[in-house]
């Protein structure tokens, strides 16, 4: 997960001279893109990393599906609940400490970064993330819903919570309709800022996104 953040080293190539222009793919479970450059503005191993950053990359598909955990119970399996639900809370811990390094790491980049805007975007994304991440552990460990951050603006989802019959229920409630209640209001991705990267390094860019995304 953290390989992404090579991004922040960039070695952009400032030569003025046109080149002959290339091509880079790339594909998330949001959407497929193709980034055509030219090498003499951009070297393609700094254009593959930073398109993690993009709108569609790997860093906003890893946000979006941060909590797309499957504890491993089904119905009618609540007896074997706790075992699992150990592993789950382990994972989350796992989570909430990766959080917070990326997002350490990318509230670090200097203001002159072409991209600054949108790393400061994904680094408060991140921090959220690692709330959420460890909100949901303290859930599982208590079924305290005062332990959800953000859970006060959606008070019938509270309710459900609270009268959910079994320890299933009440995880799969909270990881599905929770999160959402979490983030209703964080930011957007700023798209202007990647639209200007891509205008001043002269990449073309053509996205076809995936249904649903």
């Amino acid at each position: 997960m953290n390989r992404f953040i090579v991004v922040l080293v960039l070695a952009f190539s400032s030569t003025a001279f046109a080149g002959k222009r290339q091509t880079v793919s790339t594909s998330t479970l949001l959407a497929t893109a193709k980034l055509s450059f030219d090498p003499k503005k951009i070297d393609k191993k700094s254009l593959q990393e930073i398109a993690t950053l993009a709108p569609y990359g790997l860093v906003e598909h890893s946000k979006r599906r941060w909590l797309d955990l499957d504890c491993g119970i089904s119905a009618g399996e609540e007896s074997n609940a706790s075992c699992l639900f150990d592993a789950t809370i382990a994972t989350l811990q796992k989570k909430t400490i990766e959080a917070l390094a990326i997002a350490e790491t990318l509230a670090k980049v200097p203001s002159s970064h072409p991209l600054v805007r949108v790393t400061r975007y994904f680094a408060a994304s991140f921090q959220l993330r690692a709330t959420l991440s460890s909100d949901l552990r303290r859930y599982l460990q208590t079924w305290d819903t005062s332990v959800l951050t953000g859970l006060g603006a959606c008070p019938d989802l509270r309710k459900e919570l609270d009268a959910a019959a079994t320890p299933l229920e009440k995880y799969e409630m909270a990881r599905l309709y929770w999160e959402i209640c979490a983030t209703r209001n964080e930011p957007l991705y700023p798209a202007d800022a990647w639209d200007a990267f891509l205008k001043l390094y002269d990449v073309k860019e053509r996205v076809s996104w995936n249904e649903g995304s």
